[in-house]
């Protein structure tokens, strides 16, 4: 009689178990976005969620859009190598209260990763950020310039395409390699195999001569990088990335608590700065999301500025 109702009391839970399982939202259930404007506003926080295109994906499926590793400072070779340990730079003189690329047309348009569920914005990061030094380097704004990011998920054996990318791999890969323009290998957002490229690729791709990353650590490289974007040219980094983020709206960015999970790591290309604190970064979400495709996001915030490199490009290929 007890195996029988041990059995019963069993199956019982079994059946819980698998209803649980089967209820909608049940498997990593969506914070709302009246949830989070709740807890922006409580914390007195600068910027408005507002319902978008990833409204009503997953928190599986938004973490498969985080396609950008940590570094790991040691064991990253650079062409131009800069000391991380020591004090942190002196701030910079004779720099603006702010400052934007995207004035005067010095950037490019707003790409969109989000054709399928890739993670693939290190490489979009890193050619934002190629396409806007050939701009200014050759004094060209508002030049029709669009280069393939295919070619570097397909063709960058350092890194795993779709399943993520290290920025720093793909700085090298631009330096060494460089990639072509985006008519001679469209952005699928699949692993699609680097034989798909034309096939006179190897005369029509750009390239940068070096790179080089910041001194000091997260918390004191803001300077470094204001210095360098006004200097050179947009810098694309890192940072980690919570729920709320893929509902920003507009304002400047700050991570609220009790607004979703810890999501990954998000590669994005800072353009230039506001007066109050916040940088202002071109994202590849396309331009229906946020502020036109941009988003601001108050200094050190979510470390962002983390794999920040600066690009070396004279037209030399």
């Amino acid at each position: 009689m007890w195996k029988r109702r041990i059995t019963i009391l069993f199956v019982i839970a079994l059946f819980v178990v698998v209803s649980l399982a089967l209820i909608p939202g049940q498997k990593g259930k969506r914070t709302t976005v009246a949830e989070i404007n709740a807890a922006i506003k409580a914390k007195g926080a600068g910027w408005v969620a507002r319902e978008n295109k990833f409204t009503n994906w997953t928190i599986e499926e938004l973490k498969a859009m985080m396609g950008t590793f940590p570094e790991e400072i040691s064991d990253i070779e650079s062409e131009y190598p800069i000391k991380v340990a020591g004090k942190p730079p002196k701030p910079p003189t004779g720099l603006p209260e702010s400052f934007d690329w995207r004035t005067g047309g010095w950037v490019t348009p707003v790409r969109d990763q989000v054709r399928g569920i890739c993670g693939s914005c290190w490489a979009f990061a890193t050619v934002a950020q190629l396409e806007s030094l050939i701009l200014i380097y050759n004094k060209a704004p508002g030049l029709d310039l669009d280069l393939s990011e295919q070619f570097l998920v397909s063709c960058d054996t350092s890194n795993n395409g779709c399943y993520g990318g290290s920025l720093y791999n793909a700085y090298n890969f631009v330096r060494d390699t460089g990639t072509p323009d985006e008519e001679c290998f469209r952005y699928s957002a699949t692993d699609e195999l680097c034989g798909s490229s034309c096939g006179d690729w190897a005369k029509r791709v750009e390239r940068i001569d070096g790179w080089s990353r910041f001194p000091g650590n997260i918390k004191n490289i803001t300077n470094g990088i204001k210095e360098a974007v006004y200097k050179n040219g947009p810098v694309s980094c890192a940072f980690s990335v919570y729920e709320d983020f893929f509902s920003y709206g507009s304002g400047c960015y700050e991570h609220v608590k009790r607004t979703g999970p810890f999501l990954g790591m998000h590669a994005v290309c800072i353009v230039g700065w506001t007066a109050d604190g916040c940088w202002i970064v071109k994202n590849s979400f396309g331009a229906d999301w946020g502020d036109v495709g941009y988003f601001m996001i108050k200094f050190g915030n979510c470390n962002i500025g983390s794999s920040a490199g600066t690009f070396i490009y004279t037209d030399s290929n």
